[in-house]
């Protein structure tokens, strides 16, 4: 994919306390993600996954992300899951021991990239609301679906800022840059109407 400064603008310049990068599949939200991951500080980055709709497994992959910072959360959160009979119903108290961490860390940005994963599970939405409440870091989310935490009085109150499909998608300069400039192509490029991964995939039939 080519690199967007537009988009790398858009979220260098957002000041909300939450990002959330909200478009159907195909519309290039991980590799902005991962793109503009590349240049914050103190991030932690998790790649949300069926798996992770269990709340042990979400709070050992923050732990785990805790401690590649430098921290010591992993033995401290395995130890709080073992003594609980029942860790899905724990999912309040063990994001607050996971705040407290963030924050003894000094974590800056939770990047949670196709968070649409987690939300069959509201015990694991209720973890990250938590997370979100308690702790002082920032969040970058990428998701197919809006998560439940993120309401609109939150986007109402500029808590959130939302980077929807419309600007996900590519305008008329970064289509060229994809497909090429040739006169016969701009058919192409109306019909594509800026979706990424459809330029993509023209892209690579072009080249075969």
């Amino acid at each position: 994919m080519i690199e967007r400064p537009r988009l790398m603008k858009l979220l260098d310049e957002s000041e909300a306390r939450t990002i959330l990068l909200l478009a159907p599949a195909g519309y290039g939200k991980t590799t902005l993600a991962r793109q503009w991951a590349k240049t914050l500080n103190g991030a932690i980055w998790i790649t949300a996954t069926p798996a992770h709709r269990d709340v042990a497994v979400l709070a050992n992959s923050l732990a785990a992300g805790i401690d590649q910072l430098g921290g010591d959360c992993g033995q401290f959160v395995s130890e709080y899951l073992l003594a609980r009979s029942n860790p899905q119903r724990a999912a309040r108290d063990v994001a607050a021991l996971i705040a407290n961490h963030m924050a003894t860390q000094r974590v800056q940005w939770l990047v949670i990239d196709d968070y649409h994963e987690l939300s069959p599970s509201p015990e694991v939405e209720e973890l990250v609301e938590v997370l979100h409440e308690h702790s002082s870091a920032r969040f970058l989310v990428s998701s197919r679906l809006r998560p439940s935490w993120a309401t609109s009085r939150r986007v109402l109150y500029r808590e959130i800022d939302w980077v929807t499909r419309e600007l996900l998608a590519m305008d008329l300069m970064e289509s060229k840059q994809v497909l090429g400039r040739r006169p016969e192509l701009q058919e192409l490029i109306r019909r594509a109407e800026g979706w990424p991964a459809v330029e993509a995939l023209s892209r690579r039939i072009q080249d075969f």
